[in-house]
């Protein structure tokens, strides 16, 4: 049921891309506001966000209940009826999940403003320490992958209190729509379209294997590509803890208009800290990540040691050089940034499926 639950996870991983980057664009103005003291458009700011949200989560049922109805004939050839019925389940609870959480994203982008990582990562941490106990307390007598996204979906129901609470009593946030703002609103506009055109470019990158996997060989095949994955995913978090922490205090700079050149060396200093530690974690990896897989995963997994290996070595120079995103968001020249990633995603898109059905898990590496 792993690959099952990893197959629907990538499904319902393309409604999260339904936030069109606004998430961004809210961190972005509204620490442009505060630095500027102005507490009318932090307040216009929100309201702005707070309408457009209901929107989105109206337009998520809407295509939530499309794609449920119609499971079957995605998935009809390489799932048995069990395990379209359990896709069916897990696809409810995700799907409640995924709109939850974007709904909730301007407290998040509140408390990324104001810089408050520690309360901001903290709920994050007990979240992640919660969920596999609580995984494998109820697991025992409800042995399911339904268990699992129930958990997930009730410890993220908890999470969106604790940043609501912080954000409205704690950091006295007003989400209050004073008046339109045209010159705002298309600031606004451009980069939320480039932060979600890059989003949606993330997706084919991210889940469309997995998607294109289990449609033409099936949960086994999704399996161990997941693991790989995760391994990936986690490599990149690992230099994104260092770099998405400074979006605001960039965006502050950009506001005072501090010279391109301390920028710079902003840049390289943080640059040179992801360095350290993504090739400490890759030379580990390389030498007992084998080992480390089959330990963890079992056996039948032993594919999965190559294909995370040709997952984050290339992807390693990309990745110290994620402080100049925010830098360009904080220019909002993002929209260069779009433009480069729809390009190579298109060529993705086309090698995807010959790829995938000659060579499997590896091929889709």
């Amino acid at each position: 049921e792993f690959g099952l639950y990893q197959l629907i996870g990538s499904l319902i991983s393309y409604f999260s891309v339904m936030d069109f980057g606004l998430s961004g664009a809210v961190v972005r103005f509204y620490s442009k506001a505060k630095a500027l003291a102005d507490r009318t458009m932090m307040e216009n700011i929100l309201g702005m966000a707070a309408r457009v949200y209901v929107v989105i989560a109206l337009l998520i049922t809407c295509v939530g209940a499309y794609v449920y109805f119609h499971l079957d004939l995605v998935f009809g050839r390489s799932l048995s009826e069990g395990e379209l019925d359990l896709a069916k389940d897990l696809f409810i609870l995700l799907i409640i999940n995924v709109g939850a959480t974007l709904v909730a994203t301007p407290f998040r982008a509140v408390m990324t403003s104001y810089e408050r990582f520690f309360i901001l990562k903290s709920i994050d941490i007990v979240q992640l320490i919660l969920q596999p106990m609580l995984v494998i307390f109820f697991l025992r007598d409800f042995p399911s992958a339904v268990t699992v996204a129930a958990v997930q979906t009730v410890l993220n129901f908890v999470g969106i209190g604790c940043r609501c609470y912080y954000t409205i009593i704690r950091l006295k946030a007003r989400f209050y729509f004073h008046y339109y703002d045209g010159v705002l609103f298309r600031g606004f506009k451009d980069l939320a379209l480039s932060l979600f055109f890059v989003a949606v470019i993330d997706q084919i990158f991210f889940k469309t294997n997995q998607v294109v996997l289990g449609i033409v060989s099936g949960s086994a095949a999704v399996a161990v590509y997941a693991i790989a994955s995760t391994i990936y995913m986690n490599y990149m978090n690992l230099s994104l803890a260092i770099s998405s922490v400074y979006l605001p205090h960039v965006t502050e700079l950009i506001s005072k208009n501090t010279s391109i050149e301390q920028l710079g060396r902003l840049f390289i200093s943080v640059g040179r800290w992801q360095s350290y530690l993504l090739g400490f974690v890759l030379s580990s990896f390389f030498l007992v990540g084998k080992i480390f897989i089959e330990y963890w995963a079992g056996p039948g997994f032993e594919e999965s040691y190559v294909v995370a290996l040709v997952l984050i070595v290339p992807f390693t120079i990309d990745l110290v050089q994620n402080l100049g995103l925010s830098i360009l968001q904080g220019y909002n020249k993002y929209g260069f940034r779009a433009k480069v990633m729809w390009a190579v995603g298109i060529v993705n898109l086309i090698v995807i499926v010959p790829f995938a059905i000659t060579w499997g898990a590896l091929g889709c590496a």
